[in-house]
């Protein structure tokens, strides 16, 4: 089932109370466990700016291409002008609900408070039938006590008319057997309509530790050293905090001071001065702390720490805080009514809610009975183990699977009761094509149900004519399109289709999709480029990564056909899909993502039982075959090819008891691959396996009246699979339909066949399926169950006439869906309920813009990557390696949920960047003429990488920040380093102003910030801690190691210069690489070496790099420098393949930084096998670990002392340091943005 859960009520205020984390909890777990079914969340586009923490527990679920959005104009009005807005709100909330065409729409909770006053709109009503409207019932209590909550007349109308709509349920999932009594009483709801799920809690509600459970701070600030009951609830009056209080007076005249009553709400105002003065009247005062509020971790101390904990009210849902006391081994007291008997069954341990007397008696009985406390904390631990979220998840999904499984066992009337005229869009024989022959076969079933006109390629080519269907070129159809009811599209992966895609964009209908992959159905061998371009355009990364590492053209696009399922272009547009099995529709999911996915219905290929009056005997076949009578005979069907497991078929046989005994036959029915020359690798292995051996035969090319021979003279048949594209075995059908005992293994479609149908494989070894045709060949009276088996399934299953009345019910069924929404609808439903009023320009264009951002919020959201400096100019840094590395890897990424971006910060605003794109080679070259200019507008839940060092755009940065967090999406921050703020001194001030800026506004504003390092980010969480800076709630801090893949870009036989080459002849030659700036320490490097040179010691110092800002004076030293020329040069920029010579050369590379804030040389020179010496640095120490010589940072007598040791006694091996790629590091940040790999959270 396709199941859409409507989460508003964890935007809302809500999301911070019971309702919200119930409906979070039970919807997380209807995901964990109902993993055969897709799910969607649908979320309101007006609260997207207090979504964070939805958004991020719905990114743990699943790919946020699963959430919708709804949007709607402003109902904040006047009541009369809201009540229209309302109206308007429902009816784009129900298109946008009927466009997704669920099969479910749970609703997490009907009645929600903003609908009155706030930005929710009301719910007016609910979508159309088929889909099962079906939503969570809390409770009912205003109607239950209207003089307490209904007093206000918006707040009544809105819940009474609210109420009205739970009869139109489908399905009600009660939190409560109260709750569901009360549906039942109240709305007269059929019993076997709603259902009891119950509830639970958070895990994190637990029994602590001893040493844990009394130290928790809130206890020690409000009852130090003292004992105390717990109540948790408020001043409502239903919660009963009079009756509380008056009870604990009562209570403590026996219990003399010996407990306080601690009161968990945040309690304010006129409300804490009221309960002061009562507290004060009864006389306990002292004895009555109220709390404030209190986090989850604090409350599970104060479970863990109360006496007792007292819940009194007079009317619950539920009752999840006696679950959550329960959870933490609390001794629990609840009233006696409503759902809190349902919780506590045992009635000593409930009382009279109304009665103080009776509440205190039970308090007193509880505090004072000998032994009585450890039994109650033991009937707390008993009876909170049977309330869990998998529980009441598995009951949600029973109650929706029995009710859609009801709803599709009713059919669905035709218009007006008359047969549905329906055009069929398929390839016919003498079309080379599979589906050509089941279409031809299949239409004779179909028109007892539907009348059809066939739409072809080709009409002179058709061979097969029928009676009361004509055959049409598809050229006439759009001037007849408007007769039909329903258009079907019969799609293989073969260009006989071809000529439907444009009728599918122009004229949708419901697509039969006969295999999931269908590259070759698009794919034109004389335009690949145009194809290429599209598969980038449907699968993203994936597709791209392929054409990045091919050759380009016909060879690239064969390559995506092969590897990806290419089916958006069919899907996408199409009213609903038809596959023939769950793999399939799983591979079509998986491409279009569900919440952009049409209707998909998995129907088996109909297969009709061989006629007993034309079908050849067994004895019949033989002797037309030339088999002997006695001959145990084993059949394999179809294309002899690498494909179908042939090898380890011909091992098993030969190994198998059957085979030694002399009297069986493995007989392949089919062509071996590589044409009538056998020319391919994998066909003369299957000729060498075979041999001189007799009793294996290939048959070649059959004919269908041969085909159909070998299989009545079968005993046993064989179809195996070691690659499948989610085709449906047609060999499989015709062996079943003839009940040929049948050894196959579970790949693909196979997988899903009942297990009695045949002696299912889990994969294709030889000893397997030996075993399994010994089984058979001995055991007659097996063969004969599997038989049977086999044509009961068949005439339940594959009947035409069964599987012909489903399928046109399906497509009448689907269009019918289709056209309830729609622009067309909307406009005119909404112009309907507006014609008696005034229309204002204002809400016309309200209405038109939110019509289409809900449509739009289908669209995948993306990374979008900062590369404002280096697309104006690649200066080869540090920072702009990153930048380019990530890029690279984003856009060939192989997870299609990383949607990238290339975007630019301008005086004009964003804009994107796909020209840097294309520039560094992350775009593939064939994309080069879909680049795009021009404004780059945000998407619901986008997320930005800053990762370009635009520091100084920090200030105008902030407001497209706030525009991004308004519809969902979320800020990063990638922080190179923070040496500005750590060595000011080396810097500018205007640098540290600017960095201390951009950190400000991703700490304020932004999801997270990950460093280059560890260290990196141990650095960052110290400045953070004292900057006086309050980072934003949740922000999160990680770090991933830079990668280095400096080798995949030098060709081994690219030249290097003379000047290189004498170099590396040098005996003791070190290298320095970097920009030319003063904190990389090249003037005290040099100056070590000057000790070194004066000393006598022979040694070459070459430094790599290009100039850097505030080193006039030492590049003149370097210019001037005696040494210049022959013992020390300046280089400069390098070509690669020199850089590799010299790294692979050199006695050991020197990384002398007094800061850093990471130090890619060092990855680079273990690379290519360069001794380290490296400055003390922490994050250098990390890098480099044991692998590596390190001096003082700064100390030209400690580093000329490290090159001495080195030159006496050697340098140490740099080969266990490991870089990672930067696939690696792309992935881990990646993942991070995803929510992994979290080192800190605020």
């Amino acid at each position: 089932m396709k199941i859409l859960i409507d989460l508003q009520c964890c935007q809302t205020e809500a999301q911070s109370r019971g309702m919200g984390r119930y409906s979070l909890s039970l919807a997380k777990e209807i995901v964990r466990i109902g993993g055969e079914h897709d799910f969607i969340f649908l979320l309101n586009r007006h609260y997207l700016d207090k979504s964070a923490d939805l958004i991020t527990e719905i990114a743990k679920l699943d790919d946020l291409g699963n959430v919708i959005l709804h949007d709607y104009p402003s109902v904040q009005y006047d009541w009369h002008e809201r009540q229209r807005r309302e109206q308007v709100a429902n009816v784009l909330r129900n298109d946008r609900i009927e466009t997704v065409s669920p099969d479910v729409y749970h609703i997490s909770s009907v009645f929600e408070g903003e609908s009155v006053y706030g930005a929710a709109a009301a719910f007016i009503d609910f979508p159309k039938p088929p889909i099962i409207r079906s939503a969570t019932l809390y409770d009912f209590i205003p109607l239950l006590y209207p003089d307490k909550y209904l007093t206000d007349w918006p707040v009544a109308l809105w819940y009474k008319r609210t109420s009205n709509l739970i009869p139109q349920l489908d399905v009600g999932l009660a939190i409560s057997d109260a709750t569901k009594k009360d549906a039942e009483r109240l709305f007269h709801m059929k019993p076997e309509r709603v259902v009891n799920i119950f509830g639970s809690v958070a895990d994190h509600f637990r029994i602590l530790p001893a040493s844990e459970a009394h130290r928790g701070a809130v206890w020690r600030r409000f009852a130090p050293g003292q004992k105390f009951i717990l109540y948790v609830g408020g001043p409502d009056f239903r919660k009963n905090l009079d009756g509380t209080l008056e009870a604990f007076a009562i209570a403590n005249k026996e219990l003399a001071d010996k407990y306080k009553l601690l009161i968990v709400y945040d309690i304010k105002g006129a409300e804490a001065l009221a309960l002061r003065e009562k507290a004060a009247r009864l006389g306990v005062a002292p004895l009555v702390v109220t709390t404030g509020f209190v986090s989850d971790d604090e409350l599970v101390e104060l479970y863990n720490a109360a006496s007792l904990f007292v819940f009194p009210p007079l009317y619950e849902g539920l009752g999840l805080p006696v679950i959550e006391a329960m959870r933490c081994g609390a001794p629990v007291l609840v009233g006696d009514n409503s759902s809190l008997t349902e919780i506590v069954d045992d009635p000593a341990y409930r009382f009279d809610a109304t009665k103080p007397a009776d509440m205190a008696k039970s308090m007193v009985r509880a505090l004072t009975r000998e032994g009585e406390l450890q039994r109650m904390r033991a009937y707390s631990r008993e009876r909170a183990a049977l309330f869990t979220w998998e529980k009441s998840a598995r009951r949600a999904l029973d109650a929706w699977e029995e009710t859609y499984a009801a709803r599709r066992g009713r059919k669905t009337p035709s218009a007006a009761g008359r047969v549905p005229r329906i055009a069929m869009f398929t390839p016919l024989p003498s079309a080379k094509s599979g589906i050509a022959d089941y279409s031809a076969e299949f239409l004779p079933a179909l028109s007892k149900f539907a009348s059809f006109e066939i739409f072809v390629d080709d009409v002179a080519e058709v061979e097969t004519y029928f009676d009361d269907m004509p055959i049409w070129h598809h050229s006439q159809f759009p001037f007849k399109a408007h007769l039909y009811d329903a258009i079907v599209y019969q799609l293989g992966n073969s260009p006989f289709h071809h000529y439907m895609l444009p009728y599918i964009e122009s004229f949708p209908g419901v697509v039969v999709i006969h295999d999931a992959y269908l590259g070759y159905l698009s794919y034109d061998p004389g335009n690949p480029d145009a194809f290429i371009r599209r598969m980038i355009q449907e699968h993203g990364g994936p597709a791209r990564a392929i054409v990045l590492d091919g050759e380009g053209g016909d060879r690239t696009a064969r390559s995506l056909v092969d590897a990806l399922p290419c089916s958006a272009t069919a899907t996408h547009r199409s009213l609903g899909v038809i596959v023939h099995s769950r793999f399939a529709r799983n591979v079509l999911v998986g491409a279009a993502r569900p919440g952009a996915a049409p209707q998909i219905a998995v129907l088996p290929q109909y297969r009709a039982r061989p006629p007993r009056e034309t079908t050849p005997s067994r004895a019949q076949a033989r002797e037309t075959l030339a088999i002997a009578p006695d001959s145990l005979v084993i059949v394999s069907l179809g294309h002899v090819a690498h494909t179908k497991g042939v090898l380890e078929l011909i091992e098993a046989f030969t190994r198998s008891t059957a085979a030694k005994s002399g009297k069986a036959q493995l007989i392949l029915v089919g062509e071996l691959e590589g044409g009538a020359n056998h020319d391919s690798p994998y066909a003369r292995e299957v000729l060498r396996a075979i041999g001189d051996r007799s009793d294996i035969h290939i048959t070649g090319y059959v004919e269908k009246e041969d085909y159909d021979l070998y299989i009545a003279a079968a005993d046993i048949g064989v179809q195996l699979r070691t690659l499948t594209r989610g085709e449906t075995s047609r060999a499989i059908l015709d062996l079943l339909t003839s009940g040929t005992p049948l050894v196959y293994n579970r790949m693909g479609s196979s997988a899903e066949l009942p297990s009695e149908v045949g002696v299912a494989l889990e994969g294709y070894a030889s000893a397997d399926i030996a075993d399994a045709l010994d089984a058979l060949a001995g055991d007659p009276q097996l063969r004969q169950t599997y038989r049977e088996a086999a044509l009961r399934y068949c005439d339940e299953t594959l009947d035409p006439d069964k599987v012909g009345a489903r399928f046109v019910q399906t497509v009448v069924a689907m269009t019918a869906r289709a056209e309830t929404c729609g622009p067309k609808i909307v406009s005119k439903t909404i112009a309907r309920l507006l014609r008696d009023a005034p229309i204002t320009r204002e809400l016309v264009q309200d209405i038109a813009r939110a019509y289409v951002r809900q449509e739009r919020s289908e669209i995948a959201p993306r990374l979008l990557i900062d590369v404002t400096h280096i697309r104006e100019g690649d200066l080869e840094t540090g920072v702009q390696r990153v930048v380019r590395e990530l890029t690279r890897a984003a856009y060939g990424w192989s997870d299609a949920k990383v949607r990238p971006q290339a975007f630019a910060y301008t005086d004009a605003g964003l804009i994107f960047a796909d020209d840097y794109a294309q520039r560094c080679g992350a775009r593939a070259a064939v994309e080069a003429e879909d680049m795009r200019f021009g404004a780059l507008d945000f998407r619901p839940f986008d997320k930005i990488l800053m990762a370009d060092g635009t520091w100084h755009l920090a200030d105008w940065m902030r407001e497209p920040l706030a525009r991004l967090g308004a519809i969902g999406g979320e800020a990063f921050g990638l922080v190179h380093d923070i040496l500005p703020l750590q060595h000011p001194e080396l810097f500018e001030d205007h640098v540290k102003i600017s960095v201390t800026n951009w950190l400000t506004l991703l700490l304020e504003k932004g999801s997270g910030l990950i460093c280059t390092s560890q260290s990196g980010a141990d650095g960052l969480i110290e400045w953070i801690t004292g900057s006086g800076v309050t980072p934003r709630r949740g922000l999160r801090i990680g770090y991933a190691r830079l990668g280095a893949d400096f080798s995949s870009r030098v060709d081994v036989f690219t030249p290097i210069t003379a000047a290189t080459s004498d170099l590396a002849q040098r005996e003791n030659l070190f290298l320095m690489v970097g920009t030319i700036e003063p904190r990389k320490g090249h003037d005290y490097v040099l100056d070590a070496f000057e000790r070194l040179w004066a000393s006598g010691v022979d040694a070459t110092l070459v430094f790599v790099g290009k100039a850097g800002w505030s080193v006039d004076s030492l590049l003149q030293r370097f210019e001037n420098h005696e040494e210049k020329g022959k013992r020390f040069f300046y280089l400069g920029f390098v070509p690669e393949a020199d850089m590799a010579r010299l790294y692979q050369s050199a006695s050991a590379t020197i990384v002398a930084s007094i800061a850093e804030g990471f130090g890619l040389p060092i990855y680079e020179a273990a690379h290519f096998g360069s001794p380290l010496l490296l400055s003390d640095l922490p994050v250098f120490q990390e890098l480099g670990g044991e692998h590596a010589r390190y001096f003082a940072a700064g100390s030209s007598a400690q580093l000329a002392a490290a090159l001495r040791e080195q030159l006496a006694r050697g340098p140490i091996p740099s080969k266990g340091v490991s870089a990672p790629s930067w696939a690696d590091c792309a992935g881990r940040i990646f993942e991070f943005l995803d929510g992994e790999h979290v080192y800190r959270q605020f």
